[in-house]
């Protein structure tokens, strides 16, 4: 049996919970039994700096491209998850 696993999705987009999980998370849950998904929806002047600041590190982040600099890029939140990938996907 997998270890379970916590998954922090934080989203830029004007999704509900009901519409993130009718997406991804009832898919992610069939697939990764062990992964457990909280949902970020966006919030009005609450950004990506202001959840790291109270100590929440959203795992994936998604929204407008034009949005990845300054939401990931610039802020050293970014990089390569190839290794992780592999990690998952052959244990």
């Amino acid at each position: 049996m997998k270890k379970p696993v916590t998954l922090v999705f934080k989203s830029q987009f004007d999704d509900s919970m009901d519409k993130f999980n009718e997406r991804y998370g009832k898919r992610i849950a069939e697939k990764f039994p062990n992964v457990t998904v909280k949902f970020i929806p966006r919030e009005k002047d609450i950004d990506i700096l202001d959840l790291v600041a109270a100590g929440t590190y959203p795992d994936i982040m998604y929204g407008n491209t034009s949005q990845i600099d300054q939401f990931l890029v610039g802020t050293g939140l970014a990089y390569d998850m190839t290794e992780l990938v592999k990690k998952i996907t052959t244990t």
